[in-house]
């Protein structure tokens, strides 16, 4: 049974190397068509463009742009389970040079671990907040090296009566043009000469519930 099977794996590939796509497209384009494509689902293992032969998995395995969009494509809660940041990890691994963007719903302090080789690439942040979370965003945004970071943006998920993540001071963000913040957590000192779009909203931590400072926000809009 093991030759049988042996035989058809080969047969199908022989097959698959002479379909027309492969002989009128050379694989230079192919992966550049591939660095366009959008994952059909959440998870590597729903990705059934892999699955399609053997050429196109070889081909995908080496187009950066890819695994970057399926790296961007997951959506990571609260608590994430060790096969998603094992799958989030390999395709960041594969994406190799390319800049990505992420949206969580919570930031579990073993995000930081998977996030740390791969920060410097990062394009756009989108968090959904919630109360137990709030240090182990404050610490990967205070201590990460967001070179690339040109978009983020943070909301709360929960309505509760929590303090908001401190902000990395400007040299920490120097390509960031949009930020979506609420409003009493916009500070003197931290507009970022990059800043082109800001917006503000309202909040329901501590501080923002009796916020009363409008002179510091008229003080943090001048800086931008």
């Amino acid at each position: 049974i093991a030759e049988y099977k042996a035989h058809i794996r080969a047969l199908r590939s022989i097959y698959n190397a002479y379909a027309p796509i492969h002989l009128k497209l050379p694989p230079e384009m192919l992966m550049e068509i591939f660095g366009y494509a959008l994952p059909d689902g959440p998870t590597i293992r729903s990705l059934r463009v892999l699955r399609v032969c053997s050429t196109w998995r070889g081909l995908l395995y080496r187009t950066p742009r890819f695994w970057a969009n399926v790296a961007g494509a997951y959506r990571i809660f609260r608590d994430p389970s060790l096969r998603v940041l094992h799958e989030l990890q390999v395709a960041l691994r594969r994406s190799v040079h390319e800049v990505f963007s992420l949206r969580l719903y919570g930031f579990h302090s073993a995000l930081t671990t998977v996030l740390l080789p791969h920060q410097p690439r990062m394009t756009s942040l989108d968090v959904g907040l919630e109360p137990r979370h709030v240090v182990e965003l404050e610490n990967f945004l205070l201590d990460a090296d967001l070179l690339c970071l040109a978009e983020l943006r943070i909301t709360f998920v929960w309505h509760s009566a929590i303090n908001y993540p401190r902000l990395p001071p400007p040299p920490h963000l120097p390509c960031l043009t949009t930020l979506h913040i609420a409003r009493a957590h916009l500070v003197p000192g931290f507009i970022p000469p990059s800043l082109k779009h800001l917006d503000l909203t309202s909040c329901v931590c501590e501080r923002c519930r009796r916020y009363d400072e409008p002179d510091q926000l008229l003080q943090a809009l001048q800086e931008c």
